[in-house]
């Protein structure tokens, strides 16, 4: 569910909001750039039913995090190590779990190995921050995840 409203800066440019759900998202990062990305997207309103925790790490980092209790819906993570350790985070994930990669990475058969391995999405840095919000809105909105609304009507003297 997207709409477009015209910005009121005068650039021309379309502003989208997204529908992004009530739920938890896990955020690890290492860099000042990601970090800086994630404080950017916490503080917009399109995520104001998300519960968002940043936390300075890595893949390592979520692994031995996630580990001991349950994963949250989305997990985004700075990435810049061995293919192998998003094998190790798919062993402790929900199947539920979505999750987005973020790094520095250009290359087209490195995007294809980690899709290939179920990854939702993958953000060169820097990123913009509406174009993260939109991929988490499309990670988080399914129609199953949907709770349908209840109206109750009383009429009476």
């Amino acid at each position: 569910m997207t709409q477009s409203t015209q910005s009121g800066s005068g650039s021309g440019q379309v502003q989208t909001s997204h529908f992004v759900p009530r739920c938890m998202i896990g955020c690890f990062a290492k860099s000042p750039a990601a970090r800086k990305l994630l404080e950017e997207i916490k503080e917009d309103p399109a995520l104001a039913r998300v519960t968002l925790k940043i936390t300075e790490g890595d893949v390592e980092t979520a692994i031995r995090s996630y580990s001991i209790g349950q994963t949250p819906e989305l997990v985004i993570i700075e990435f810049d190590e061995d293919l192998a350790e998003l094998d190790r985070l798919a062993e402790i994930c929900a199947s539920t779990t979505n999750v987005i990669l973020l790094g520095k990475t250009n290359d087209v058969n490195f995007f294809r190995e980690i899709m290939s391995k179920g990854i939702t999405d993958y953000f060169n840095l820097p990123a913009k921050p509406h174009d993260l919000i939109a991929a988490i809105s499309r990670a988080t909105s399914s129609e199953e995840k949907r709770q349908p609304a209840r109206m109750l009507t009383f009429i009476g003297s």
